[in-house]
């Protein structure tokens, strides 16, 4: 009557159990793993856990946990022969027919002639020799579908990987003066390692080794995240030393996108007067709704309108949350000490809004195009949306470095026919300028703002 499981709950997988005659929920031991799973011994003795590619046991007594139980490594030692060719040759035959038994819509499988796409790619197996080049096989096999959601990716070690400083070197400057550097991003290393360096100063050398004009200032940051690295850069006093740790290229653009986010809320507070306020959603998930929240309710609740900006979203799973959140209809009023105040509801946003999107707005993103559109929730501002809004299914192959998909669920609109394919236009049609975006301007977001004030003001 005891049932054991692992949960994600706080920062990993750990062991829990759940006894259903006592109703009691108890976490057994804590592992922490990114990946797990688990088998009960047929005794019921113990529970054996795969954790990050480390077995485990937890041992029990009479179907109960011990006191105080803990995760035991158990040592193992195994060897394997492994033919990769003919294992390669498995998955790629695995891939060929999971999406032919569960793509949503078997039709795609005849217009790309799938049978006879698989066996002209398997006949280009021998010539693959790893499985980096072999995801790349996947790949252009299920790009011949033409669909969404439909893709070959390496997950196994990367070669070198390039470090970044929290910095944006302006890369046409690299002459035998070193490289200019354009930005500076306050939360990066750089900027916390130096109150001296600046936009405009110059990197002269990364560890004693000077840059010229024939130098690759990448290559000198490869594998070097987290490490101590010496930069010495020049400015109008001379030169000086920065000892820092640079961090992932992947860090860094998080902070270049809080920054463009950042910029884009002091633009819409420009272009509108302060009457208007600003979200964007960079993908569908828990963290962009909970960001969206905090900033209607917070610093937008004030404003006679807001701007929801889609563009670039890569998807994910929010579009009724969305949707509900900006249907609101207020049919309550309160009123303090004589002052009205906004009623129910209060977890919706009632008040005026306006949609930007564009053809970067993928799945989840396609799907709240559609359904803004459908239900005539406000104005769509942007370009059009291209249809990709299924259901993927991501699959890790037994190469444990190589993930494939297809979609598996496809959706269709009110008028029956699938989103997949179906573009979905905006209401005013806006095409970014090139130029603009060079320059600095943001012409989309300018013109959401001014079709968003004269709707007010007509009103």
């Amino acid at each position: 009557s005891v049932l054991y499981y692992l949960s994600a709950f706080e920062k990993g997988y750990d062991l829990w159990s759940h006894d259903f005659r006592e109703q009691k929920t108890s976490k057994l031991a804590a592992i922490g793993a990114e990946k797990a799973t688990l088998e009960l011994l047929q005794d019921d003795s113990a529970v054996i856990i795969l954790a990050d590619g480390t077995l485990m046991k937890v041992t029990l007594e009479g179907n109960e946990p011990v006191a105080e139980p803990a995760a035991e490594p158990v040592p193992v030692t195994a060897m394997r022969d492994l033919d990769a060719n003919a294992e390669r040759a498995a998955m790629l035959h695995h891939v060929w027919q999971t999406t032919r038994d569960r793509i949503y819509l078997p039709d795609i499988l005849a217009e790309a002639r799938w049978d006879e796409m698989y066996a002209a790619y398997a006949a280009k197996l021998p010539g693959i020799g790893n499985n980096r080049d072999f995801a790349e096989l996947v790949d252009e096999l299920v790009g011949e579908l033409n669909v969404s959601h439909s893709a070959g990716h390496y997950r196994g070690q990367p070669g070198d990987i390039t470090a970044a400083i929290g910095a944006i070197p302006d890369s046409a400057s690299i002459t035998d003066a070193g490289i200019r550097l354009a930005l500076i991003l306050p939360q990066g290393p750089l900027a916390e390692a130096s109150d001296r360096a600046a936009a405009g100063n110059r990197i002269v050398a990364v560890n004693d080794q000077k840059l010229d004009g024939n130098t690759n200032y990448y290559a000198l940051l490869a594998n070097q995240s987290g490490i101590h690295t010496r930069l010495t850069l020049v400015d109008g006093k001379g030169e000086y030393d920065v000892i820092l740790r640079p961090v992932t290229v992947a860090e860094e653009l998080e902070w270049l996108q809080e920054q463009w986010v950042d910029s884009r809320h002091a633009l819409v507070e420009k272009l509108s007067g302060g009457r208007l306020g600003y979200v964007y959603l960079p993908e569908m998930s828990d963290d962009s709704y909970r960001q969206v929240y905090l900033d209607v309710f917070g610093r937008d609740f004030a404003k006679e309108a807001v701007v929801i900006d889609v563009r670039d979203n890569n998807g994910g799973d929010l579009v009724d949350w969305l949707v509900q959140l900006f249907s609101g209809t207020q049919y309550m009023t309160n009123v303090p000490n004589g002052r009205p105040a906004q009623g129910e509801p209060i977890t919706e946003w009632v008040k005026p809004s306006i949609a930007l999107t564009n053809e970067g707005a993928y799945s989840d993103g396609h799907c709240f195009a559609y359904a803004w559109r459908t239900l005539g929730v406000s104005t769509l501002v942007g370009t059009p949306v291209t249809g990709t809004c299924t259901y993927a299914g991501w699959e890790m192959l037994q190469s444990g470095d190589v993930i494939a998909g297809t979609p598996r669920l496809g959706v269709k609109g009110t008028d029956g026919n699938w989103l997949e394919r179906n573009t979905t236009w905006p209401d005013v049609l806006v095409y970014e300028n090139p130029a603009s975006v060079v320059a600095g301007a943001d012409v989309q977001l300018a013109k959401a703002v001014e079709v968003m004030l004269s709707e007010l003001d007509s009103r």
